[in-house]
């Protein structure tokens, strides 16, 4: 195989391909420094990130594709710490249980939230708005800590019956369908506005 054959990237010989050894376009030899210090600099990157994923259900690639550029870019200047890094990764995995409708460890009082209803937070107070709201506008489920009444949630569509109506969310309900004033434990309940 000759040089030549190795700069045009391509091989005859059967068993080795190689193709575009060198970048398309070089316009100085310091972009080629530059490209390998980016590529050290992600490694790096990742590498810090891995440490602080070891005890998370989550990987390093997770956490960076939640990052954008310029908090990359952060990092790389010493902007952004291997602590705010952690938070922020912790911040994602509380996120994602929270999702799947699991309540966060230190999220252990009954609140109500104006949107959500009776919800479980941090603290004991009523709030305009809280973390289970991103669960509640893309229709994910939300634990609650009490029960509720059907009539009381905007998914209630009630029939001509003055107390029966029917779960728009498809929770299970009787033939003749859900009494109004029925307490139950329902993870898809939403406040009438």
């Amino acid at each position: 195989m000759s040089w030549r054959s190795l700069l045009a990237g391509s091989v005859e010989e059967p068993g080795i391909i190689i193709k575009d050894p060198l970048p398309a376009k070089i316009e100085h030899i310091s972009d080629i420094a530059d490209s390998a210090y980016s590529a050290e600099g992600d490694s790096k990157f990742l590498e810090v990130l891995s440490h602080i994923t070891a005890q998370l259900p989550i990987s390093p690639i997770e956490i960076r594709d939640g990052l954008d550029a310029e908090e990359i870019q952060q990092w790389h200047q010493g902007l952004l710490s291997i602590e705010e890094l952690d938070a922020f990764a912790r911040a994602v995995v509380q996120r994602q249980a929270m999702i799947r409708g699991e309540i966060p460890e230190h999220f252990i009082y009954k609140a109500t939230c104006k949107q959500c209803g009776p919800i479980w937070l941090w603290m004991e107070d009523e709030v305009l708005s809280c973390p289970w709201c991103i669960n509640r506008i893309n229709h994910h489920s939300i634990p609650r800590p009490t029960v509720i009444r059907c009539g009381d949630c905007d998914y209630f569509n009630p029939i001509d019956h003055p107390f029966l109506g029917h779960c728009q969310r498809g929770e299970v309900e009787d033939i003749a369908g859900l009494w109004r004033t029925t307490f139950r434990e329902c993870e898809q309940f939403v406040p009438i506005p």
